[in-house]
């Protein structure tokens, strides 16, 4: 025997149940579940879970909720881009900033009052190569970007 399921079912069930107090109480009773059923609406005879009302939600309101899911998929995407965008956008004003401090203590060695007043522009080249790797050998990005802007 086949397990019965399903709205029509369960209102011919009921309709037959012996049990008069679980019975429906008119035939006007049974016309309006029988109109739910119809219109794709939770019938009465129906098990009272939230997943079957949830279905029967979903199955009369399918262009609203397919649009919804649209909108929050969109949404979801949408965030995504702004904190990976935002998260890109940190990381490079880090490497900026770390870029003009290192570019600024190079040419803070042009200074004659400084430690070593170097004075021609291919000893500061030099100058700038040696603390490059010096200081920011840990941060290849960093270093590859003032290799390009000094010419190494």
């Amino acid at each position: 025997m086949r397990l019965l399921r399903g709205d029509l079912d369960w209102i011919v069930l009921m309709a037959l149940e012996k049990d008069r107090t679980r019975r429906y109480q008119s035939p006007a009773e049974l016309a309006a579940d029988l109109g739910r059923y119809v219109a794709h609406e939770p019938v009465l005879a129906g098990p009272p879970s939230v997943v079957y009302r949830a279905r029967k939600f979903f199955r009369r309101h399918r262009a609203g909720v397919g649009a919804a899911a649209v909108m929050l998929a969109l949404l979801l995407a949408g965030l995504q881009g702004t904190i990976s965008g935002r998260i890109r956008a940190e990381r490079e004003a880090r490497a900026a900033r770390e870029v003009a401090a290192f570019l600024s203590g190079i040419f803070d060695a042009i200074n004659p009052a400084g430690r070593k007043g170097l004075r021609r522009v291919d000893q500061l080249l030099d100058y700038g190569a040696e603390q490059l790797e010096a200081e920011l050998g840990h941060q290849p990005e960093v270093q590859a970007r003032l290799e390009k802007t000094i010419g190494l």
